[in-house]
C-alpha cells in the first residue's frame, strides 16, 4: 500500500516491487513523515537506509543458509555483533549499536520482528528471500553459489528474486546466471 501511494502504478516485476517496499520500510516512510532516528546507531557516522538494508541482507542470507524462518534473539545479537564489529571503532559501542539497530528495525520498519518466545523472524518470508537474493547477487561468486543451491525447493524463490534483481541491473549478469542454471 505504501509503494502504491508513492506511485500511480505498481511495478510489473516482483524484484522491483520488493526493492521499493524495502526502501519505503527502511527509510522513505519515515523521511516522508519527517521522522528522524531517536538515537544514532553508530557514534561517528550516519547509518542510512543502504546500511540498514546491507545488514538485513546478511541476516537474511544467514537465516536462509540455515534454512531458518526464525532466529533466536541471542543468535541474532551474536550475528549482528559480528556484522557491526568492522563498523564500530569503540568496542563499548558494539552492544549499543546492536540494540539500537534491532529497536529501529523492529519498531520503525516492521521487516524483522520479535516473537513472544525469544525469536526474531522476518515479517513475511518473501522479505527474507528477497534480501537473501540481494546478498547473493552482490557476491563475486554468485553463479557458483546459486548453482550449489539450485536443486533445493527452499532456494527456489531466492533464485527467482536474484534473477529478477539482476535483470534490473545487468543483462550480462542475468544472462550468465540463467544460462548456468539452465545448463
Amino acid at each position: 500500500a505504501l509503494v502504491h501511494r508513492d506511485r500511480v502504478k505498481l511495478p510489473d516485476r516482483r524484484a522491483e516491487l520488493y526493492a521499493e517496499a524495502v526502501d519505503v520500510l527502511l527509510g522513505k516512510w519515515d523521511a516522508a513523515r519527517g521522522v528522524t532516528a531517536v538515537a544514532p546507531i553508530l557514534p561517528d557516522r550516519p547509518f542510512d537506509t543502504t546500511d540498514r538494508r546491507l545488514l538485513l541482507q546478511s541476516v537474511a542470507l544467514h537465516m536462509h543458509e540455515q534454512e531458518q524462518k526464525e532466529i533466536e534473539t541471542e543468535a541474532l545479537q551474536d550475528l549482528l555483533r559480528q556484522l557491526f564489529r568492522p563498523l564500530v571503532r569503540d568496542e563499548a559501542w558494539l552492544d549499543k549499536a546492536v540494540a539500537r539497530f534491532l529497536h529501529l528495525i523492529e519498531a520503525r520498519t516492521g521487516l524483522l520482528v520479535a516473537r513472544g518466545d525469544g525469536v526474531y523472524t522476518f515479517s513475511h518470508r518473501t522479505f527474507q528471500e528477497y534480501l537473501a537474493a540481494l546478498a547473493i547477487a552482490a557476491r563475486d561468486d554468485y553463479i557458483a553459489y546459486t548453482l550449489a543451491r539450485s536443486g533445493g525447493s527452499w532456494w527456489r524463490e531466492v533464485i527467482l528474486l536474484e534473477a529478477g534483481h539482476l535483470s534490473l541491473l545487468s543483462k550480462e549478469r542475468t544472462t550468465r546466471l540463467v544460462a548456468a542454471v539452465a545448463d
